[in-house]
C-alpha cells in the first residue's frame, strides 16, 4: 500500500510544480471561494425573508390592535352620550361608571384599577380574517374613585391582538370623555305657539317652547 501512496504523492507534487498543475489548483481554490460566497449569500437571503415575514406579521398584529381600540371607542362613545346626557343637563358630571360597574349586559364588573383586574368589553373581535383582538377596560389610577366609580372622566383601554401569521401586539390608550353645555336653544320657533287645534300640529299635546331643547357638546379623546 505504501508504494502506491508514494507514487500518487510524487505524481501530485510533479503536477503542482507544472504550469498546468498550478492552474488546476488555482481553479479549485477559486471554485471553493465562490461556493462559500454563494452559500453565505443564500443564507443571508433566507434570513432576510424570515425577518421580512416577521415584520409583516408584527405590523398586521399592530393594525389589528388599533382596530380593536377604534371598535371599542365607537361602542363606548354612543353609550357615554346615552348614559350621561340627562345627568349633565340636570347639572351633574359625566362619568364612565357604566363601563366599569357591570351594569351592561354581558359585561362583568371591574375588580381593580389595573389591566389584569379590568373588564373585557370586546372578546374575539376580528378584522376580516387578518387577526383577532380583545379589548379590556379599567378605571384610571389616582382619580380618587374605585374600580367601578370613575371620578375624573378617564378610563384605560388596552387592545391585545394576535395576527394570523403569528405576530402579537397591544395598544393602550387613556380615553377622556366629557359633555359640556346644557343651555337652552335659542331662535327655535317652528312650533312655538302651536298645539291642539292648529292644522299643522293637531296631534301635539302642547307647544314646544325654546327652553324645552338644550345643546350639549360631547368629546372623547
Amino acid at each position: 500500500m505504501k508504494p502506491i501512496f508514494s507514487r500518487l504523492k510524487s505524481k501530485l507534487e510533479r503536477l503542482i510544480r507544472t504550469d498546468k498543475g498550478s492552474a488546476i489548483v488555482i481553479t479549485l481554490m477559486i471554485l471553493g471561494i465562490m461556493s462559500a460566497i454563494g452559500i453565505a449569500a443564500t443564507d443571508t437571503s433566507d434570513m432576510e425573508v424570515i425577518i421580512s415575514g416577521a415584520q409583516r406579521d408584527q405590523q398586521v398584529a399592530f393594525y389589528t390592535a388599533e382596530a380593536g381600540i377604534e371598535h371599542a371607542k365607537g361602542i363606548l362613545r354612543s353609550m357615554f352620550v346615552q348614559k350621561n346626557s340627562s345627568k349633565v343637563a340636570s347639572g351633574g358630571s359625566a362619568d364612565w361608571d357604566f363601563a366599569l360597574d357591570g351594569s351592561q349586559s354581558g359585561i362583568a364588573a371591574a375588580t381593580g384599577n389595573t389591566f389584569d383586574t379590568g373588564t373585557v368589553w370586546i372578546a374575539g373581535g376580528t378584522t376580516g380574517g387578518r387577526g383577532s383582538y380583545t379589548v379590556t377596560v379599567w378605571n384610571s389610577t389616582g382619580d380618587g374613585g374605585s374600580a367601578t366609580n370613575d371620578e375624573d372622566g378617564k378610563i384605560m383601554l388596552r387592545s391585545v391582538a394576535a395576527g394570523t401569521g403569528g405576530g402579537n401586539s397591544a395598544v393602550e390608550i387613556t380615553l377622556n370623555g366629557f359633555i359640556t353645555g346644557g343651555g337652552a336653544v335659542t331662535g327655535y320657533s317652528a312650533q312655538a305657539g302651536g298645539g291642539s287645534g292648529k292644522a299643522y300640529t293637531a296631534e301635539d299635546a302642547e307647544a314646544i317652547a325654546a327652553g324645552d331643547l338644550t345643546t350639549q357638546q360631547v368629546a372623547l379623546n
